[in-house]
């Protein structure tokens, strides 16, 4: 299954229960470090902050048992689990609640501005890819709703965050190639 992306309304692959709305909900900027550490307190094994990439952010984590805080985030992303690392986790998108075997490579997809809230239940090594809203509208040429997904199947995906890590690790020999 890979990304799923409509510019209709659709429901997603959650079982929907326990609906929960927080209006002290903070937002994310996953561009600024500081803020990110707000939600994923250790700090990147691997992050595209100084790559000057408009639109575009990369981080890879080694991150510890944890809850996050509910919270939106400005920019969509694609949490990428590490194809060696399998977990449990829970989410909670936009009030929706789904537990969930993960890992091995597979991919959830977070729209921006929607509520959310995850925990996983030890170690896990994950990368991200932000992308902001209006970048992947101007590229798409129309308005794009992203479609909230846990834990899918996307090859594609998974080769873009080893491509983003890897031109971030060299010292980004291809210049502004992804910005």
């Amino acid at each position: 299954m890979q990304v799923q992306w409509k510019r209709v309304n659709f429901v997603s692959n959650f079982d929907w229960v326990k609906p929960m709305v927080n209006p002290a909900t903070s937002t994310i900027d996953l561009t600024n470090q500081e803020a990110v550490e707000r939600v994923l307190p250790q700090a990147p094994l691997v992050a595209g902050y100084h790559t000057g990439w408009k639109g575009l952010t990369f981080t890879h984590y080694r991150h510890s048992p944890h809850e996050t805080v509910e919270h939106r985030l400005l920019q969509h992303s694609l949490v990428i689990a590490h194809p060696k690392s399998c977990f449990n986790a829970e989410r909670r998108l936009d009030g929706k609640f789904k537990h969930y075997a993960h890992g091995n490579g597979r991919v959830d997809v977070i729209p921006a501005f929607l509520n959310h809230q995850t925990n996983w239940d030890r170690e896990v090594e994950f990368s991200v890819i932000a992308i902001c809203p209006t970048v992947l509208s101007q590229a798409a040429q129309c308005e794009i709703e992203l479609i909230p997904q846990v834990s899918i199947d996307d090859p594609i995906i998974q080769q873009l965050a080893l491509a983003l890590k890897t031109e971030i690790q060299t010292g980004c020999l291809s210049g502004r190639l992804y910005g």
